[in-house]
């Protein structure tokens, strides 16, 4: 099922540059994924709160990203995944330039952007709250 004009999604300054990926009201598709070294599916990391995930194909994390996870940290639980680089995900989730998905509670996209400013997601969880 997908919300695709859901008053809870953001549509990002970066949504035009993403060629393939759920977009923001659609379901997060089931995916193998590499964290810290083991094999996972991308289901198993999903919370019943808001969850960060996050690819940088560089391997490093950027100053801003780790801003905006705790600006939005500061307004509701929020856990973030890293995801390592590699594999189905990057294929699935149009990661060549980087990738940020904040996933709903309810396993759909809530926005989704290639790098955050500070009050990104804080912003994109407000008006899902809202």
């Amino acid at each position: 099922m997908s919300y695709d004009a859901s008053p809870l999604s953001t549509i990002t300054r970066d949504e035009v540059s993403f060629r393939a990926g759920p977009a923001p009201g659609q379901a997060v598709p089931e995916c193998p994924l590499r964290l810290d070294s083991e094999a996972t599916f991308l289901t198993q990391r999903l919370s019943d709160g808001f969850v960060v995930l996050a690819a940088f194909p560089s391997g490093e994390v950027p100053a801003g990203f780790v801003a905006a996870c705790e600006e939005a940290r500061r307004r509701t639980p929020l856990a973030v995944v890293l995801v390592e680089g590699g594999g189905r995900f990057d294929t699935l989730f149009d990661v060549r330039a980087g990738a940020v998905y904040l996933i709903r509670p309810d396993g759909h996209v809530a926005a989704r952007w290639r790098a955050v400013d500070r009050s990104d997601l804080a912003d994109a969880i407000a008006r899902c709250l809202a």
